[in-house]
């Protein structure tokens, strides 16, 4: 059974033993119970199966009202039809690539890999439209170096590792700290030493200046006398 949101594409995928009403309605009320129930049931089934399962989900939760929608509706049906070649294409490559004949299984995972696939409408992965943020897989999914994950395995074992994390940063951070400290009195002291020279160099000119200036004055009162 392939049940499809139309807004956000999300897919649920189960696998089913009959076409009974009865358990496709059982499959539905576990899906809309999970993520809520839609207003409109669009069937590719005929309007009377659709009608049966409505009737059924009416018996099992009498507070849900849904509505029949058209019986070949042309946008619903041609994305559903597209998704189920997906589906099958991308069913047929894990059982290969896992060597299981467990399709039930890989049907999951086929779900898994289609909700948090980019969707070419809405731009986004069906699962962040549905739950407002990106996927995550355990602690692959955090900011811990992968190269830590192969060591923890329990909660203490993590507490253990972030711990010593804080130790590591706040060790770096005294010494980033001190030296930058120390960079900032060698450039105080490179400052005072370069004002100092620029003080003597600046005296020197000015002394150069007079004296050239006295003999300047000296020069001109030889030549006018």
């Amino acid at each position: 059974m392939t049940f499809v949101n139309h807004f956000s594409k999300f897919c649920v995928l189960r696998p089913l033993t009959t076409k009974r009403a009865e358990e496709v309605a059982a499959n539905l009320l576990d899906i809309f119970l999970t993520f809520g129930a839609p207003a409109i049931l669009q069937s590719d089934n005929g309007r009377e199966f659709v009608n049966a399962i409505i009737a059924e989900l009416a018996s099992l939760w009498p507070e849900l009202k849904l509505v029949t929608g058209r019986p070949r509706h042309p946008q619903s049906q041609g994305a559903v039809e597209r998704l189920n070649g997906v589906i099958q294409d991308k069913l047929t490559i894990w059982m290969k690539e896992n060597n299981s004949r467990k399709w039930s299984v890989g049907l999951k995972f086929v779900q898994w890999q289609i909700n948090i696939s980019r969707h070419e409408t809405t731009g986004h992965s069906p699962f962040k439209v549905t739950f407002g943020q990106d996927p995550q897989v355990g602690l692959g999914s955090s900011i811990l170096p992968s190269t830590a994950l192969p060591e923890i395995f329990t909660e203490e074992d993590l507490e253990a590792f972030l711990e010593s994390s804080a130790e590591a940063v706040a060790s770096a951070e005294a010494v980033a700290s001190a030296e930058a400290v120390a960079s900032a009195e060698a450039v105080a002291s490179a400052e005072a030493v370069a004002s100092a020279e620029a003080v003597a160099s600046a005296e020197a000119v000015a002394s150069t200046e007079a004296v050239a200036s006295i003999y300047a004055g000296s020069l001109f009162l030889t030549y006018y006398f």
